[in-house]
């Protein structure tokens, strides 16, 4: 811990080995553990099962105990879903819908109904009802 310095948002980036998800990882009592989770351990106590450890700076590498907090899975989604690390639209593996077929139903809508556009699609008339309401698939397609 010694050779990790602040950066200017506060952050303690761990300086060593990062696992394949971003996050710092060491071996404590003979497991390779998160750093992060490890240090809230060590300061704050056991974590209850089920509960993770987040970054409220959004930093994976941050140990710095001042930046962490306990939440739930849904707490975490959440967390993804605004710091834009959820997959969305077409970066989503098991979407079914593209751009291109979101910009047809929104093109034609007066023309097909949404169970049609469902049946289409292979998803439900509430989905379509969502996209044509700009409620999911509200980001700009990707510039090519």
């Amino acid at each position: 811990m010694a050779n990790i310095k602040p950066t200017e948002s506060g952050c303690l980036e761990w300086p060593l080995t990062i696992n394949q998800k971003g996050y710092g990882k060491t071996t404590y009592e003979n497991k390779t553990v998160e750093t992060h989770r490890l240090v809230w351990r060590l300061t704050k106590g056991e974590i209850k099962k089920g509960l993770f450890v987040r970054h409220k700076c959004d930093n994976k590498k941050c140990v710095n105990v001042d930046h962490l907090q306990l939440g739930t899975p849904n707490d975490n989604a959440q967390d993804a879903v605004k710091s834009g690390l959820y997959p969305k639209g077409n970066t989503h593996t098991q979407s079914k819908l593209s751009w291109e077929k979101v910009r047809f139903m929104r093109k034609n809508e007066s023309h097909i109904g949404t169970s049609s556009l469902g049946r289409k699609y292979g998803v439900s008339h509430k989905t379509i009802e969502r996209v044509l309401k700009g409620k999911t698939w509200k980001e700009p397609p990707p510039k090519k």
